[in-house]
């Protein structure tokens, strides 16, 4: 349990970016010399600008003079900085946004990762929506929180230096009034903080209810129900556009008080400096006034930086939280091992929704049928022998040793598992065997043995899965038998195996049932009575009338 317990994801985002400068010295390096290059000549940008204006206000200048004071010396010389500065801020950019992926990719793995390891105590479409949007979110709070808010940081420091050295009087008048108006604004920031979490969950929920929407919309045609699936769906984008017209407005005031602070603080600055800093001349008031102007979108882009950083905090909570939900015990026991045929012992399980625990034994080579009623927990049945759903009483053994309750993998249970939803990823038909860790010569002979072989001739060279071809529900189901096949494991879990089969494709399923008969011990969820018909023995789930022996 502890191990389940420690989080696997930074505390903040602060903390994030700080791993990953720290595991990534190269662009880490190339982006502070390029933060820090760009920060200077804004500054010095700003000192030109303050420059000018001093000098353009001065009684004796000459505009085309090219004396070191001169405007058009000095205009020169600020076109110089604003193509250093320019090319710097290119570089920093750059290797922001290559430093935020490495972020966001660190997050992914991580929270992957422990998905994987332990498995998600109840996954669903809005847990996977919000998997997505989170992620996003922490880059963003990467790059446009913390590493812009540094860089902003940086612009403002030798803009201050610049405005001290006009003007120290001046320069405390406006800080004066920015370190207040800024408590204010962090203040205001955690009421937009409330409505921004209210926007995300109405947003994941949105997301999830339009993926299973659009996942069955067949379904919705036949019954002539479109209209109603609309309406669902409105109600929901209304409630997502609410929350995100609050969240949103709240954004873009916090973001322009940003500029409206600055303004104040320097109309504040020049009518001090009118009243109790009349001896100040006029050029440096205006040199002033130029500098801090200077300081305008710094100070916003600091602004939005913490709104992002809030965002990306929350994200990484929720993304914390979403890592958690894992199973009590779901472990992955490592890396295949070879498995000699195994007799399997299944005492007393209990299965979620039965009335008495099942038990059952597989000699090396039976074929044994779970039948019953659709939603009896058949496949909640083969889910606890694979450790996905650990019972809550009873005992599993292979070869008369007890499993380890919830300890996920081949090292420690041999069965190679056909879901009824076969899933394929986006790649070749070779990448999807290779996921099952075999090889795609055994991959390709199972398929031959299957009478399959159209198949890989059909699929050749094919991208396949959400980017690529469409597999069918047959197409499907063959990749999925052949997979589990190539894996040399020696028991075979088949859950509702032709499902989605035309006859022909089902008979060539019987047909390698029946061949496997004494190769592999298979254990086959089913509603199909010829499937029934060929097991050795029949666990027959309550509510369905039992029959006497072990032939079905």
């Amino acid at each position: 349990m502890s191990h389940l317990s420690r989080s696997l994801l930074p505390s903040s985002v602060p903390r994030l970016v700080g791993s990953v400068l720290a595991g990534d010295p190269w662009p880490t390096t190339v982006f502070l010399v390029s933060a820090v290059t760009h920060a200077a000549a804004h500054g010095a940008l700003a000192w030109t600008a303050g420059q000018l204006a001093r000098s353009l206000t001065s009684s004796a200048f000459v505009l085309l003079d090219v004396g070191p004071s001169s405007p058009a010396t000095i205009a020169f010389l600020g076109l110089v900085i604003a193509m250093i500065k320019g090319g710097a801020g290119v570089a920093a950019t750059r290797h922001q946004t290559r430093l935020a992926a490495v972020a966001s990719e660190t997050i992914r793995d991580r929270v992957v990762t422990r998905l994987l390891d332990h498995g998600l105590s109840a996954p669903s479409p809005l847990a996977l929506a919000r998997v997505s949007s989170r992620v996003r979110e922490v880059a963003d709070a990467v790059q446009d929180g913390v590493l812009a808010s540094a860089r902003s940081l940086a612009q403002l420091v030798p803009i201050a230096v610049a405005l001290m050295l006009l003007s120290p009087s001046l320069t405390l008048v406006a800080a004066g009034v920015i370190v207040p108006f800024g408590w204010f604004l962090s203040r205001a920031r955690k009421s937009w903080r409330k409505d921004h979490e209210r926007f995300l969950t109405a947003s994941d929920e949105l997301q999830g209810e339009m993926d299973d929407l659009i996942r069955h919309a067949d379904l919705w045609r036949t019954y002539g129900t479109g209209h109603r699936v609309r309406q669902q769906l409105h109600r929901l984008a209304r409630d997502v556009t609410t929350a995100q017209m609050r969240a949103e407005t709240l954004r873009a005031v916090l973001s322009s008080s940003n500029e409206v602070l600055g303004a104040l603080a320097l109309l504040l600055a020049l009518v001090a400096g009118a009243r109790w800093a009349s001896h100040l001349p006029a050029g440096t008031i205006v040199a002033f006034a130029a500098v801090f102007f200077m300081a305008y979108k710094p100070l916003r882009d600091l602004g939005d930086a913490r709104t992002f950083l809030a965002r990306g905090d929350d994200a990484l909570a929720s993304l914390d939280a979403l890592s958690r939900e894992t199973h009590r015990h779901a472990d992955t026991a490592g890396p295949p091992v070879s498995w000699p045929q195994r007799s399997i012992v299944v005492r007393d399980v209990f299965v979620q929704g039965q009335s008495a625990p099942i038990s059952f034994d597989a000699a090396p080579g039976e074929m044994v049928a779970i039948a019953g009623p659709t939603g009896i927990g058949k496949s909640t049945l083969l889910r606890s022998l694979l450790g996905l759903e650990p019972a809550s009483c009873g005992v599993i053994q292979i070869d008369g040793r007890p499993l380890r309750p919830g300890v996920v993998g081949p090292a420690e249970r041999p069965f190679a598992w056909v879901p009824q939803d076969a899933p394929v990823i986006s790649g070749t038909l070779d990448d999807n065997f290779l996921l099952a860790g075999t090889t795609e010569t055994d991959a390709n002979r199972e398929l031959d043995a299957l009478g399959a072989s159209f198949l890989r001739s059909a699929l050749a060279g094919m991208k396949l899965g959400a980017s690529g071809r469409t597999l069918s529900g047959g197409e499907r189901r063959w990749l999925a038998v052949a997979r589990a096949l190539a894996t040399r494991l020696p028991v075979l879990l088949l859950d509702e195996p032709s499902v989605g089969l035309d006859a022909a494709a089902r008979q060539r399923l019987l047909d390698t049932l029946q061949s496997l008969r004494g190769q592999r011990t298979v254990i086959v969820v089913s509603h199909d009575n010829d499937i029934i018909a060929l097991a050795d023995r029949v666990v027959w789930m309550n509510q369905w009338p039992r029959r006497t022996g072990s032939e079905p």
